[in-house]
């Protein structure tokens, strides 16, 4: 896996991304920034490590190996961070993105989910055999934040508006004065969870 020379830059007037590799479907790719070679043989369900991205419009490539498999623009704001997520189905790729500039209380922990199972419909997020926390999440989007006293939670995601659970997160550890993102991701014809702290 390739790292070029944005990673890590703390130059002035740029913002930071982390990316993620989400989708089995397209397996290992390759990641240019307007232009440039930022990581290659990325693999599935890796996060990499914090880049420097350039101010203003950001394109974004997404290749397989020689293919090209999709393109997306960005507005990148100075000093933001974000998270940027390639996931996607039939042999092409999704890329979606979210700012990660959410405040944790000191002593709390917090959460976002975000959907990336390109096979599955809209999904609930909820506490097992409970409450749902977040109704009817779309593929490619993400939730609101959720602050959660440190602990660990049995939670699962269900099929929206059903009891009918597809991927259960039992035993979730959220430690204090951490946010994290959890990645819905599918695989191997299965769903799983991957716990991101931020």
């Amino acid at each position: 896996m390739k790292q070029d020379y944005f990673y890590q830059s703390n130059l002035p007037g740029r913002g930071y991304g982390t990316f993620f590799n989400g989708s089995a479907l397209v397996e290992e790719i390759s990641i240019l920034i307007n232009g440039l070679p930022i990581l290659e043989e990325f693999p599935y369900k890796e996060h990499s490590l914090k880049f420097a991205l350039p101010e203003g419009e950001c394109q974004i490539d997404v290749f397989h190996g020689e293919e090209w498999i999709d393109s997306a623009q960005f507005f990148i704001e100075k000093e933001r961070n974000y998270f940027i997520a390639v996931t996607g189905r039939d042999g092409k790729a999704d890329v979606i993105t979210c700012g990660l500039d959410d405040h944790v209380p000191r002593g709390e922990a917090a959460a976002r989910f975000i959907h990336l199972a390109s096979s599955q419909q809209e999904l609930d997020i909820s506490v097992h055999k409970g409450d749902v926390v977040f109704p009817s999440l779309p593929y490619c989007r993400v939730t609101d934040i959720l602050a959660l006293t440190p602990a660990s939670y049995n939670l699962e995601a269900r099929l929206a508006g059903t009891k009918t659970v597809i991927l259960p997160m039992h035993d979730a550890v959220f430690e204090k004065n951490q946010a994290y993102l959890v990645c819905i991701v599918e695989g191997d014809g299965k769903l799983k969870a991957v716990f991101i702290p931020y």
